[in-house]
């Protein structure tokens, strides 16, 4: 069963849509099982120097035999990669992912961002953008966040693409000022979303001033040491303190958004917090203390890079201006008419003063608590990022063959144990088997379809409908065919609250995924395309109450199959999932494709190049999969006839209705010449009553003869 790569779709709505831009792809095979493991202490620092015969792999539960076991440094990591001869578009070589079922780990790195002003920014650009030249790696994803303190901003998605992250970068830190691109944190999302679509959503406005505002600017010089020094130092100080719990616990929030966000994706999962400080609750200290468990729990590890560059003054210099200010409050306890906001607050100021005051602290704390590390104190940060990816890539590579594994698409459960205490090991959970389909390669977002197909029950988020239909003979005694997938447009639209009037645009961000497996449940075919448009806010609602179709084409043999397939919304993380039967006969001569309910008929777009199964001359059928036609409405079928080019005669048709075993209809539309490419799409309408038919579509060309055969309710 060879896969077409030609691959079709059509939307219920009056608007063009682009082709598919290439995406991650993976090659697969179970025929060795390469698995990358993580091994840290209790301290969260990296183990290097574990042996093999301290570690045993389990699959299913089931001990593997290792056939190699060996460390690999970050360092090594990145001349291999680097050094590796990669073919294909620039976005592909990007894009490339390692084997999944070689349960190699891919990097999922959040660069995070928050400063305040023009060095800052300025030291984070440089930063950030030679992290990423120097990080496009076949397994290394990067996405690209902003900080307030109101909201978590997704300037730019997981992604390899150096040219969208470069991009990225430059937008957000080199126009200061202005209002920024971005989405919601919904929008942080594992790889696999269409990269070509730039994320859209309301930005938000930041101040049009440094932090060191006109004002202040002008007295760096002044106040750089001394009693100028001094009496800024106080006044930082006491607004500091003054907002101290509130920014807290709002920084606390916006990092346990990206904790949860990331919480499910795959891989070595790391945040790097590009900014000055980090603000802690002083007086919920087990908040922080929280962030911290649940990242070593989920994985995620942070990494700290201060924006303030060299700098004389130490870190704990707010810490001791605070201290000095309660010492200064206590000689004045009751020995003043009346209790001062100052004194009355004292306890709390001494609770800063320790817990909360030196906020670079709290990010070196959040940073080596999870197993990362801080880089502060330099204006050269650019030359130390390759630190941070020198740690996450060094790790243990094993490798076993499993043995009596089936291709049929299950998960396989992967269990590392570690002979010495005080140890514990980070990897894959397992593998899916997947056959190698002819050298077919995975893309990202259809691993995520096969992992959906693996759930038990199967999703059923929103209304989805697939079907598999039949249309001209194949050489190889088959059907050229499609799988059609068919859900509500809504499902599939991400709508940021404010985007509508700023943007004027509303994206359909969707994908489709299906198994063909023969009798034995292995995995013998695969259709999938992801789709991604955006729409006009004045055609929203017009969008909104249709229904997006996407029909896959594939080459169906005779025989019993079983097609399992999802469609999953990128914008809401929503998937619905089904398994159908599908009997495939061998084509008649002539022959006849399956039948379709027509849902509309529309110009086509292109005028050029191969006609598509759903199309006639200029026009293009859209198919519905419903069974059913509201009371009143023509049932309007569409299938095409493939005539036998060894017979004279032309072929003819008739279409008969049946209702309980009567004909009740007849239909023998005229037969045109076919269209040059051995097809005759035909269309037949009939009115009918409320109740349920049997139609059945028989060519007749000379002595021979097929048929096919549908079901279709008229509604009460």
């Amino acid at each position: 069963m060879p896969i077409r790569r030609l691959v079709l779709f059509a939307v219920v709505a009056s608007l063009a849509v682009p082709a598919p831009a290439q995406n991650a792809v993976i090659r697969s095979s179970v025929r060795e099982v390469v698995l990358d493991v993580t091994v840290r202490n209790k301290n969260e620092k990296l183990v290097r120097d574990l042996r093999a015969d301290e570690v045993d792999v389990y699959v299913d539960g089931v001990k593997q035999e290792l056939r190699t076991f060996q460390l690999v440094r970050g360092e090594e990591t990145r001349k291999l990669e680097s050094s590796a001869p990669m073919v294909g578009t620039s976005i592909q070589r990007a894009e490339k992912l390692p084997p999944p079922n070689s349960a190699r780990e891919i990097n999922m790195v959040a660069l995070v961002f928050r400063t305040s002003n023009t060095e800052q920014r300025a030291r984070a650009e440089k930063a950030a953008l030679a992290f990423i030249q120097g990080e496009a790696r076949p397994n290394t994803y990067i996405a690209l966040l902003t900080l307030s303190i109101t909201r978590t901003r997704v300037v730019q998605p997981f992604t390899a693409n150096t040219e969208l992250l470069e991009d990225g970068v430059r937008r957000t830190l080199s126009n200061f000022g202005v209002r920024q691109p971005g989405a919601t944190i919904a929008a942080l999302t594992a790889p696999g979303a269409p990269p070509s679509v730039p994320v859209r959503g309301s930005g938000e406005t930041t101040r049009n001033i440094d932090a060191t505002n006109a004002a202040s600017s002008t007295l760096d010089a002044s106040v750089a040491t001394g009693v100028g020094a001094s009496k800024v130092a106080e006044l930082d100080s006491e607004g500091i303190f003054t907002d101290a719990n509130t920014l807290g616990r709002f920084e606390m929030d916006r990092y346990r958004e990206i904790l949860n966000q990331m919480a499910s994706m795959p891989g070595r999962k790391t945040v790097v917090s590009m900014t000055s400080s980090l603000s802690t609750p002083a007086e919920e200290q087990e908040v922080f203390r929280k962030l911290i468990a649940d990242a070593r729990k989920m994985g995620v590890t942070f990494y700290g890079v201060n924006l303030n560059g060299l700098t004389p003054s130490s870190s704990m210099s707010q810490a001791t201006t605070s201290t000095k200010a309660v010492a200064a409050i206590s000689p004045t306890q009751g020995n003043t008419p009346s209790v001062s906001r100052e004194q009355a607050t004292q306890d709390e100021r001494i609770l800063y003063s320790v817990t909360a005051a030196d906020q670079e602290n709290a990010l070196r704390v959040l940073a080596e608590s999870t197993g990362g590390m801080m880089i502060s104190n330099t204006n050269d940060i650019a030359n130390q990022m390759p630190r941070i990816m020198n740690e996450v890539n060094t790790h243990y590579e094993l490798s076993w063959t499993p043995t009596g594994e089936r291709y049929d698409g299950k998960f396989h459960k992967i269990e590392v144990k570690l002979k010495r205490a005080g140890l514990h090991a980070t990897c894959r959970d397992g593998y899916y088997g997947l056959p190698d389909l002819n050298g077919r390669e995975f893309q990202a977002f259809e691993m995520t379809g096969i992992r959906t197909l693996d759930r038990n029950p199967l999703p059923k988020d929103f209304e989805f409908r697939a079907s598999a239909l039949r249309f001209g003979p194949a050489a190889n005694g088959g059907w050229h065919g499609v799988i059609a997938f068919e859900a509500p447009i809504a499902t599939f639209a991400s709508i940021d609250p404010g985007m509508m009037a700023l943007d004027s645009q509303m994206q359909v961000l969707g994908t489709a995924v299906a198994l063909v497996k023969d009798v034995h449940e292995e995995i013998a075919g695969m259709v999938s395309d992801n789709v991604s448009y955006s729409v006009p806010s004045e055609k929203k609602d017009e969008f909104l109450a249709g229904n997006l179709t996407m029909t896959l084409p594939i080459d169906l043999q005779p025989g019993v199959w079983t097609v399992e397939a999802t469609m999953m919304s990128t914008a809401n993380r929503a998937a619905s999932a089904k398994r159908i039967a599908v009997y495939v006969p061998k084509p008649g001569t002539p022959s006849i494709s399956s039948i379709s309910l027509v849902r509309r008929i529309e110009p086509r777009t292109a005028s050029t190049g191969m006609l598509g199964p759903f199309d006639i001359g200029g026009s293009r059928v859209t198919p519905t999969l419903a069974n059913s036609i509201p009371n009143g409405a023509e049932s309007e079928l569409y299938f095409v006839l493939y005539p036998s080019s060894e017979i004279a005669e032309r072929p003819k048709v008739v279409v008969q209705y049946f209702r309980d075993g009567r004909l009740v209809g007849n239909d023998a539309p005229a037969v045109p010449a076919d269209d040059g490419q051995g097809r005759i799409p035909m269309l037949s309408a009939a009115k009918l009553t409320p109740g349920d038919y049997e139609v059945r579509a028989t060519v007749t060309q000379g002595a021979k003869a097929s048929r096919e055969t549908a079901w279709i309710r008229v509604d009460q």
